[in-house]
């Protein structure tokens, strides 16, 4: 259940807008140039004022947790999982993926109920099941330490990653927390990634976002973030448009450390 501004469309039916509570974008008048190689996102020469992280796959290898909720909701439901599934949910929030769910195999729940088995599931299986990417949480504190602001955007469940609380701690760690109803748009649209930034108070064309789907790099780029994409080991990632969408790409975190 969503318990403070920081929330979840996965356990929240209403997305809430948060502009009235984010003060403007500073006007990009101090750009700083796009790095034409990893060394502009080494946290020892950082061409930045700040960066924004994913979280599910770009942070942490949570990909076959979703993948088990996923076959377990819908073989519940008497469905297999089409093969397509994963890039049809990419870039939805919580709430809008469970629309989609329920339209496509014509359920009985409501979006909300969906919402309700998928963070149950999903709660039970990332205490065990998922741990941080090598060298990403190094990385993080590297960033911080070296005076750099950073944001989570997630559209993960606060809950959920409560899960991980002995792993990270996102509240001291984290300048600025973005869920999903922070916003009034999924990852479809860069509501989140301009929200994150509006709260480090720094401009998209000073900001890095880290991701690991492709249409999040590609609004996010569009928006005028520079979009590093994130190669991981899931199969169901679609590496090639990875690498199309984002201005770089790294294979691990230890790349930059």
């Amino acid at each position: 259940m969503c318990i403070t501004m920081n929330l979840t469309p996965r356990s929240q039916a209403t997305a809430r807008s948060a502009s009235h509570r984010l003060a403007p974008l500073r006007p990009a008048a101090a750009e700083k140039p796009r790095p034409l190689s990893l060394d502009g996102l080494r946290p020892s020469s950082f061409a930045f004022d700040g960066a924004i992280f994913d979280f599910d796959g770009t942070l942490a290898n949570s990909w076959n947790v979703w993948h088990q909720v996923d076959d377990l909701f819908l073989a519940q439901h008497g469905f297999e999982r089409p093969t397509d599934f994963s890039k049809q949910m990419a870039g939805r929030s919580f709430i809008e993926g469970a629309r989609w769910v329920v339209e496509t195999f014509r359920l009985k729940e409501t979006p909300q109920e969906v919402c309700d088995q998928w963070n149950a599931l999903g709660q039970r299986l990332y205490k065990t099941q998922v741990s941080l990417l090598p060298g990403a949480l190094d990385y993080l504190h590297a960033l911080k330490a070296a005076g750099v602001p950073i944001a989570l955007a997630t559209t993960n469940d606060p809950e959920v990653l409560s899960s991980l609380a002995h792993l990270i701690d996102f509240e001291s760690l984290f300048d600025a927390r973005l869920y999903g109803c922070d916003v009034a748009r999924d990852k479809r649209f860069p509501d989140i990634y301009e929200a994150a930034a509006r709260r480090l108070n720094i401009s998209p064309a000073s900001t890095v976002v880290f991701e690991d789907i492709p249409q999040g790099l590609q609004v996010a780029s569009s928006a005028g973030f520079t979009a590093v994409g994130v190669l991981n080991e899931d199969p169901e990632q679609h590496q090639s448009e990875v690498r199309q969408a984002a201005h770089l790409t790294l294979s691990h975190w230890d790349q930059l450390l």
